[in-house]
């Protein structure tokens, strides 16, 4: 793909985005700004990039966050237990009633994601995912999902990094 064909596919994911999404995204961030506000944790989560992504979030806040990326855990849980519980067993020894657990996805098929949002599930926290286009298993599992309408890894990830700093940035104006 040449980079003039690449800007072309970015700008037409973006405006079916902007036709078919908005209401998901500022659904998201009124909700996840209600929980900020009321003392709620957001716990972030994702694989390889959108794991980066997710502790870029969570660093955008300056609201109670966790990230759920630290190797040294992720790697113990996946060597004592499975790859599957990596998110799952954090979640569940950190998520409460009243928080919130959004997951970043490309596919929404991953494992220890959909592991990862069951247990926020049965925590008691409301659960947020930003994916790729539907039909995928976390889009619907999640209690609210944005899924950005394409199967390109690059555009999902780009779109992702936007959609979370215009989330972030509501979060960031309803809080403070």
């Amino acid at each position: 793909m040449t980079p003039s064909e690449a800007v072309n596919e970015h700008l037409l994911v973006t405006t079916q985005l902007l036709r078919d999404c908005m209401a998901e995204i500022e659904e998201g961030a009124v909700r996840l700004a209600a929980i900020a506000a009321r003392g709620g944790r957001i716990l972030f989560f994702g694989n390889g990039g959108s794991a980066a992504m997710a502790l870029h979030l969570a660093a955008e806040l300056s609201v109670d966050t966790v990230a759920l990326a630290d190797p040294a855990s992720l790697t113990a849980i996946g060597n004592d237990l499975s790859f599957d519980e990596v998110f799952a067993v954090r979640v569940r020894a950190l998520a409460r009633p009243g928080d919130a657990v959004v997951t970043l996805s490309t596919s929404g098929k991953s494992e220890n994601v959909l592991q990862g949002v069951r247990a926020a599930r049965l925590a008691g926290a409301t659960t947020f995912a930003l994916t790729g286009a539907r039909p995928n298993p976390l889009a619907e599992l999640a209690d609210h999902t944005i899924c950005i309408p394409s199967r390109s890894t690059a555009r999902i990830q780009e779109l992702h990094l936007f959609c979370g700093h215009v989330i972030c940035e509501m979060i960031e104006a309803a809080c403070h």
